[in-house]
């Protein structure tokens, strides 16, 4: 340390040596162990990206109106009790998704999921709630807007109500 400085020198910064666990255990046990091998481990010891990201949640119309059933259940039961549900609450949609569905999704992808549906909600309401001289059509569940209200309203949220309305 240098007179007046209180903090030790910073050491100067050297890049890791490339060597692999395997390398490491390797010089331990003197090349004499076999080494256990994983699927997740490609044949240069690295970890395959693809093998360690979990699933794409595919949702179909069915699955969305069973999880909307869930949240609601569980918003019900007073496990949202301000803006998100609580731990019990999510623990407990999870598993009645997982129940009723057979899908295992985790948290996040529920809840971006639920994300989702809420800017499709808002997007959805703005329209109904707010364009005058707009009808809706029973029969096909779409926003009932002529062509050229469509051509102004770019927006792909709103745009995808022309052909059909909120999934549930």
């Amino acid at each position: 340390m240098q007179p007046g400085n209180l903090r030790p020198p910073a050491p100067s910064f050297r890049p890791p040596k490339k060597s692999s666990v395997v390398d490491k255990v390797k010089n331990i046990a003197g090349n004499s162990l076999p080494l256990p091998t994983h699927p997740a481990h490609n044949s240069s010891n690295e970890i395959n990206d693809q093998q360690l990201k979990r699933a794409k949640a595919t949702w179909t119309d069915q699955s969305t109106k069973i999880y909307c059933e869930v949240c609601a259940e569980e918003v019900t039961a007073g496990n949202r009790p301000h803006t998100h549900f609580n731990k019990i609450g999510w623990s407990n949609v999870i598993k009645k998704f997982y129940e009723r569905t057979g899908k295992k999704f985790d948290q996040k992808q529920l809840k971006n999921k639920w994300e989702k549906l809420k800017i499709e909600y808002t997007a959805w309401k703005n329209v109904v709630d707010k364009e005058a001289g707009l009808g809706w059509n029973h029969e096909r569940n779409t926003i009932d807007a002529p062509d050229d209200w469509w051509e102004k309203h770019v927006n792909p949220i709103v745009a995808k109500f022309r052909y059909g309305g909120i999934q549930i």
